[in-house]
């Protein structure tokens, strides 16, 4: 069972990207959906996922 999650920036209220994965796993950069293809800019490892809007 996969759940969903909205990745909003707390600054700006901004939806980034949306979390999708099976229930129960580690997250990671794979699992991040950007909200538009032209946001494909997504984290490397260790690296913060940043606001899409404010940054």
């Amino acid at each position: 069972m996969n759940i969903r999650a909205d990745v909003t920036c707390f600054h700006c209220g901004h939806v980034s990207a949306e979390l999708v994965g099976p229930k129960g796993a580690p997250v990671h950069p794979g699992m991040l959906r950007p909200d538009t293809i032209a946001n494909l800019v997504l984290p490397r490892a260790g690296q913060p996922f940043r606001c899409l809007r404010c940054g």
